[in-house]
């Protein structure tokens, strides 16, 4: 119930828009390199 009251926008990984992914990647990259980390750290996926 928990998970239906956040309204996801997909039910699995291939249902995620490829620009979500990107979008939220980004964050996480710049997130990374705030903090001080390397950027090879900060871009491994």
């Amino acid at each position: 119930m928990h998970i239906a009251a956040t309204k996801p926008k997909a039910l699995n990984e291939e249902g995620v828009p490829a620009a979500d992914i990107a979008k939220e990647r980004a964050v996480a990259v710049a997130k990374a390199e705030e903090s001080g980390k390397p950027a090879e750290i900060a871009t491994k996926w």
